[in-house]
Parts: structure tokens; C-alpha cells; sequence
């Protein structure tokens, strides 16, 4: 397994939140990465993918990544990764925890209808 790091962008290409996740390889984290990245795309306008001091996405000089999959292509271990990933920054201390969008994706992939204003939820 390998260590990448994520980093949502805000409208400014600032770093407005960062996740580290393992995956087997580059094209399952930039799988990952995509899924992650799209469950908080109303909070943030675009990632960039690390492996070490790599940059993986998007090469230099290019507009920040955009997702490259949806849910309906992944296989069963990868909806857990992304769904983990999901639930840890939806706990974090980042703005993007805030995201609609990611409680949204993170209540599709339970299963479950997400939590609304009106019945307790965030």
C-alpha cells in the first residue's frame, strides 16, 4: 500500500482542507481521490493529488483536478475506502465538514436517506 495525500482548493487555489488515505496504486487513488473530491465539490472548487513529494494531479501548470468516476463504478472495497474517507472528513475540524454535498454522498452510501435540519441531523 502507498500513502497520498489530498488537498481541496478553494476558489483561490488555497488548501481548504487535506485528507491522507492508503491505495494499491496511482489510478485507485486518483479513483479515490475523484469520489472524495466530487462528495465535497460545493465546498471546494478542486483537489490536488501527492504521492510523497510527487504531485500526481493536476500535472504542473494545470487548473486544479476534477473527478474522473462515480459511485456506480466502484467496486465494493473501494465504496468502504471512500466512504471512511468520507466520514473522517465529514468529523474533521475543516470548513468542508460542513459540505451538504458530503453528507449527501455519505448517506447514499450507507444506505440511508441523508439527515435533514428538520430531524436532528447537522
Amino acid at each position: 500500500m502507498i500513502w497520498f495525500r489530498l488537498y481541496f482548493l478553494d476558489t483561490k487555489s488555497r488548501i481548504s482542507a487535506r485528507d491522507e488515505f492508503e491505495a494499491e496504486d496511482d489510478q485507485r487513488a486518483i479513483m479515490i481521490a475523484g469520489l472524495l473530491y466530487d462528495a465535497c465539490s460545493d465546498r471546494s472548487t478542486g483537489f490536488e493529488l501527492w504521492r510523497g513529494a510527487s504531485r500526481l494531479l493536476p500535472p504542473r501548470n494545470e487548473e486544479p483536478a476534477k473527478p474522473v468516476c462515480n459511485l456506480a463504478e466502484l467496486e465494493l472495497e473501494l465504496q468502504t475506502i471512500v466512504l471512511e474517507r468520507e466520514e473522517i472528513l465529514a468529523n474533521s475540524h475543516w470548513r468542508i465538514a460542513k459540505s451538504k454535498r458530503l453528507q449527501a454522498r455519505i448517506a447514499e452510501l450507507q444506505g440511508s436517506p441523508p439527515a435533514t435540519a428538520g430531524d436532528g441531523g447537522p
